[in-house]
């Protein structure tokens, strides 16, 4: 029998390709490593579509969806997986289970396929209609299936109204549904048996409303224009002296914001709570506190030219918060962005460009906040304050050390007090590997550095004290570097119990002469309470002590049960040693 060429020439080719050993046998293909499977319903019937999740128990997951015949397979590391399975309002874990927690684990080699097959639990459904006050359908409001108060499923009502939750575990829900920016619960629970349909339906109610009129403090005269923003709400609303009005707001208390508009000094109101009543009308009166304005000017202090872009800032002797503040535009005069309340402040200015930061004195600038000018507010006025006279920048160096004499790296230095807990102003730097820093930006006045957040030393102002208005204070040339070395000091200890603990307590120890943070305590335990603190403070200076309590809720004090720095108890600290005291709740 002839060959045809092309058989020939493949036969050719074939040998030749043999005999030059280029053609070897294929490789045999590589085992997978998977986690495969099939879900079926109570009735062994195939599940398709469900949402796989295979999670390896460190974190990582793969996601598939079961086809038609309700299988799935997901390609995997070795290691320990669990298998769960999302099919509409039900997430279940292989084996039929409602909790992570209680899922089966399943070992997954290399090269190897595990098989894990489910069957989904026994559910029902639980649907309904909603309508609005006048009987027309709401379409496209969000409705949410609640189970012990938690969400525990999500749906939309259709053009009709309609809404339905299938594949719901038997038990008691809470239905709520959401419209024109209020949430509303269906009266009742709703009981959902296996195989059987629940009926859920319900009608917009009459409006919660809550009325909101600002009056003077003082006078209780109504304010003109201003705005309220519910934190619940997106957007603020704003009114007249006739009141601001929030339609559909929850029951319940509602915290908003008041905030006077224009040319008005009046201070806003912030985090203002009112109980709203459902299905009525409320209207409750915020006082607000006339505030006053201060001017800014602020000029090179050599040849008296104007200087855009200095910022000041109010503060109290005293007290740790920054009270107002604002910034000179390009023709060097400006205002505070925000009213100040009435009061005696003194102002630092952080300085733009080439010039070095100060606090405003009568006729120049300090680095020392009890020689600068004092500033008084008044009610409805506007004070001018001392001109900012603005000086060339020097800066101040040197090597942190610590009680071995070892240099110190990471600590923070800074040429102002810290206010609060991860709060601090700007211009701390951090010493290097060498315990080396350079603080910039000074004015040329003589300044005290603050020495914190170093794991092992309390926070100690120049000289190792606590008190700011006791440190050593570094003179600082225009153009110049001054050196100040420092040596840390251990201090003392403050500790105690805290009753009740709480899952996250934080306690700021506050300088009781200047007010600035000197320590503080941060525990926190997701299962079980913090009950006990403790504060590395430098020793010799009084305190007094503010707590935030977490427990669902926050809280805020100042020692013992005072809402203000200027009312709490002060608490001495020894020079060095140990002191205990028992914090309890009040």
């Amino acid at each position: 029998m002839r060959r045809s060429l092309r058989a020939r020439l493949g036969l050719a080719l074939l040998s030749g390709f043999l005999a030059a050993g280029a053609l070897t046998a294929p490789a045999a293909a590589a085992e997978s490593t998977a986690v495969a499977g099939t879900l079926t319903d109570s009735s062994g019937r195939p599940v398709p579509y469900a949402f796989v999740t295979v999670e390896n128990l460190d974190g990582s997951a793969q996601y598939t969806y079961t086809d038609d015949t309700g299988a799935y397979s997901a390609d995997v590391t070795p290691g320990t997986y669990r298998v769960s399975f999302g099919w509409r309002s039900l997430t279940q874990w292989a084996h039929r289970q409602v909790s992570a927690d209680q899922a089966a684990t399943f070992p997954v080699a290399e090269g190897q396929t595990v098989r894990v097959d489910d069957q989904l639990l026994a559910t029902g459904t639980l649907s309904g209609h909603l309508t609005g006050r006048d009987g027309a359908a709401l379409y496209g409001s969000e409705v949410t299936l609640r189970r012990g108060g938690e969400p525990a499923a999500y749906a939309y009502t259709d053009e009709n109204g309609f809404y339905t939750f299938d594949g719901v575990l038997p038990g008691e829900y809470q239905v709520a549904f959401g419209w024109n920016r209020a949430v509303h619960l269906l009266p009742g629970t709703f009981t959902v048996a296996a195989d059987a349909t629940t009926t859920a339906d319900g009608t917009l109610p009459p409006p919660t409303a809550l009325v909101v009129k600002a009056v003077d403090s003082v006078t209780g005269a109504p304010v003109g224009d201003f705005c309220v923003q519910a934190w619940e709400l997106p957007d603020p609303v704003c009114g007249d002296a006739a009141g601001v009005t929030l339609g559909d707001v929850p029951a319940g208390p509602v915290r908003f914001d008041v905030e006077a508009s224009g040319s008005a000094l009046y201070l806003a109101g912030r985090g203002v709570t009112a109980q709203a009543v459902a299905n009525q009308t409320t209207t409750v009166t915020v006082p607000l506190v006339l505030g006053g304005q201060v001017a800014i000017t602020s000029v090179d202090r050599l040849t008296g030219a104007t200087v855009a872009d200095a910022c000041v800032t109010l503060k109290m002797i005293g007290r740790p918060e920054n009270f107002s503040g604002g910034c000179t535009g390009h023709d060097g005069t400006g205002t505070l962005y925000t009213p100040a309340a009435p009061g005696t402040y003194t102002v630092f200015v952080q300085a733009p460009g080439t010039y070095g930061h100060q606090w405003l004195g009568a006729s120049g600038g300090t680095g020392d906040q009890r020689a600068a000018a004092r500033i008084t507010v008044k009610a409805g006025a506007t004070v001018t304050a001392p001109k900012v006279r603005l000086d060339r920048a020097g800066s101040i160096t040197g090597v942190v050390t610590g009680t071995s004499g070892a240099p110190v790296s990471g600590v923070n230095v800074n040429y102002q007090a810290t206010a609060d807990f991860g709060s601090g102003e700007p211009g701390g730097v951090r010493t290097d590997a060498s315990g080396r820093y350079v603080v910039g930006k000074l004015g040329p006045y003589a300044w005290p550095l603050l020495f914190s957040l170093t794991d092992g030393y309390p926070f100690q102002w120049s000289g190792n004290t606590g008190n700011r208005f006791q440190a050593v204070r570094i003179p600082v040339t225009a153009g110049g570097s001054s050196t100040y070395d420092f040596r840390l000091v251990k201090g003392a200890t403050l500790r105690g119990s805290v009753s009740p603990g709480a899952r996250e307590v934080r306690l700021l120890a506050h300088n009781a002469a200047t007010g600035d943070l000197v320590g503080y305590f941060h525990g926190y335990d997701g299962g079980n309470s913090v009950t006990a603190y403790e504060i590395p403070l430098i020793g010799g200076q009084q305190v007094k002590l503010k707590w935030d309590l977490y427990s669902g809720s926050e809280t805020k004090l100042w020692h013992a049960g005072a809402t203000d720095i200027s009312t709490a108890t002060k608490v001495g600290i020894p020079a060095t040693g140990v002191k205990t005291l028992d914090l309890t709740h009040p």
